[in-house]
Formats: C-alpha cells, structure tokens, sequence
C-alpha cells in the first residue's frame, strides 16, 4: 500500500443534510495534496503530546496496521471512535466513523483488547484522515463534516463539506460557517470555498452571506491588515 492510494478521495458535492453513519471507509479515486510544509516531517512530530484513541460503543472499533511503501505506517479504522490530543496548541477532538493515522516507526501503539480501560491506541502521529459523521471540536469552535485530512505535524487541515459553529461574544449570537471546502491554515486563519455564513441552524436561513471563496481573519488580523495597506498607502504618497 502507498500513502497516495489511502488519501485519495473524491470531493463531493454539499449535502442537503449530514449522512448516516457509513459502514465502510470510501472508495479512493482523486488526491487531495494542498497542506503546505516539509515533506521529511518526521523530526517535526509532536513526541511530547501523544493522540489516544477510544471505542464509543460495543462492538469496539477494529484497527488494521499497514505498512507503506515510504516505510512510515498507516492504521485503518473502522468503527465508531474518539480522538483527542492536548497540545501546545490546545487541545483538538474527533468523532468519526473511520479513519486512517499515518505514522512512523513505533510511535503508535495499539493497545492489547484484554488490556483494562477502553482506550484503544495512543502514540505520536503525523496526520489522519477521517471520514463519516464527523464532529471535530477545538477551542470554542465545533465543526461537523463528511471528511477531514488533519497535519499533526503543522496543525492545518482539508475539511470536506463544512459547518463550523462559533460564538460572537460581542454580539452575543452563534455564528454558523457552511462550505464544501474548508482549509484550516492556523488557529485563527481559514481558507473556505463554497461558503456560507449565517447566525441561524436552519439549513435555509432567512439571512446569509454567500461567497465563492472567503478567508475567515480575526478582529486583530483585520486590524493588522488595515494598517498595513494604511502604511503602503502612505509610503506611494
């Protein structure tokens, strides 16, 4: 097996509404090859904050390790699980029905089933791909979606088919964001294609801005970006 062959997927197109949970992980046709960063990663990993993984429900959830033509390792899993990491970054979780976890050499340990406790796996890993019924929390950010590629190792992500929750505090309202493609760059910084934005739930709003591409900026990062034309203004003149 190669990396290639289990990241490839088709990107579909949004949903009138969040599918059931899917039995097996999707069939592999196109590439998705748009996180930026090194390609020799494996000095960058995050040794000091591990991933564990846990089973929701019974039956647990199966993992199959696999090795790659690279020499790194992929575990497929299939079944309904939780993973969670708590970094420097601050903490990120999932819910999802499967995935695949790349990650080199003995990094990630898979847990003996006799072994006491539900958690399932834990270890270093450089990214993983999820699929199906996925809910992905962060900071006070909620974001469900079909498919999600996450870089442990540069904290971006590919988030297919997106509603992204947050709250304004200044305005004391949710805000929904709703795009086919979501590319998370940083913690403050998202790239979204196809997108919608709404303070309401209701998958027809009575108000919304739509957009073909949108990049989502803190108040600080516009602010910054204000004063920087400012400045360029001011120095043509």
């Amino acid at each position: 097996h190669s990396k290639k062959e289990l990241l490839d997927i088709s990107v579909p197109n949004m949903p009138q509404q969040y599918p059931k949970a899917s039995a097996e992980p999707p069939q592999i046709t196109q590439p998705i090859s748009v996180l930026t960063g090194s390609e020799d990663k494996d000095d960058f990993i995050d040794f000091e904050s591990p991933v564990h993984i846990t089973g929701i429900w019974e039956p647990a959830p199966t993992i199959e390790v696999l090795s790659l033509e690279d020499g790194s390792n992929a575990a497929i899993i299939k079944g309904r699980f939780f993973l969670w990491q708590h970094s420097s970054q601050g903490p990120v979780e999932f819910l999802a029905d499967n995935a695949v976890v790349f990650f080199t050499g003995n990094s990630f340990s898979i847990k003996n089933l006799e072994d006491p406790g539900n958690e399932l796996a834990s270890g270093s890993i450089q990214s993983v791909y999820l699929t199906g019924n996925i809910v992905m929390t962060e900071s006070n950010r909620t974001t469900r979606a079909q498919e999600i590629y996450y870089d442990f190792v540069n904290h971006q992500a590919i988030i297919v088919n997106a509603e992204m929750r947050m709250f304004d505090d200044s305005r004391a309202i949710p805000v929904y964001i709703r795009a086919q493609k979501l590319r998370r760059i940083n913690e403050h910084l998202y790239d979204a294609e196809q997108v919608q934005i709404t303070n309401s739930e209701f998958y027809l709003p009575q108000t919304s801005l739509h957009a073909s591409r949108m990049v989502l900026l803190t108040p600080e990062q516009v602010n910054q970006r204000q004063n920087q034309i400012e400045t360029q203004e001011d120095a043509a003149t």
